[in-house]
């Protein structure tokens, strides 16, 4: 029964939109459904959080050394292309959304690592941006365990 919690909590932190249906289908309860899934997305998104802030901050850091290294020794340097159709949606959502929204339902709606991975890209620096993803989290799992409760 406890490899229950630990399977809801891994389908939590890959897809958490749709986890609490594993909780409904093994006959757990909404508390234990609840619980199972706000423990592996909070997991998985501090994780990926901290992972992904160093290795962006790494990143920057690789690229201004680059730059730096290539003008000093008197070479032209071309910035690799960064503006992809990819990154032209993400940007626009961001634009229209904000940084409360990002934060909120990024992580709930595309996936925990990726949507983290996302916002963190551009909200790492803000001093809430942590706290909004788990209040967010928590409320959005909250809404899918209710709702997948009830029908």
């Amino acid at each position: 029964m406890v490899y229950h919690y630990f399977i809801l909590a891994a389908l939590s932190s890959v897809k958490f939109m749709f986890a609490p249906v594993y909780g409904k289908a093994v006959g757990l309860s909404f508390l234990e459904t609840y619980l199972s899934l706000i423990c592996g997305g909070i997991f998985t998104s501090f994780l990926f959080f901290k992972f992904t802030y160093k290795l962006l901050k790494r990143n920057a850091d690789k690229r201004r050394m680059r730059r730096t290294n290539a003008l000093a020794m008197g070479f032209e340097y071309f910035e690799p292309k960064k503006f992809t159709r990819t990154n032209k949606i993400i940007v626009k959502t961001r634009r229209r959304f904000g940084f409360f929204v990002c934060a909120f339902f990024f992580p709930f709606i595309l996936s925990v690592p990726v949507g983290t991975v996302i916002a963190t890209k551009f909200y790492g620096k803000q001093p809430l941006f942590f706290p909004i993803i788990i209040a967010g989290l928590a409320t959005n799992g909250f809404i899918a365990t209710i709702i997948t409760y009830w029908i």
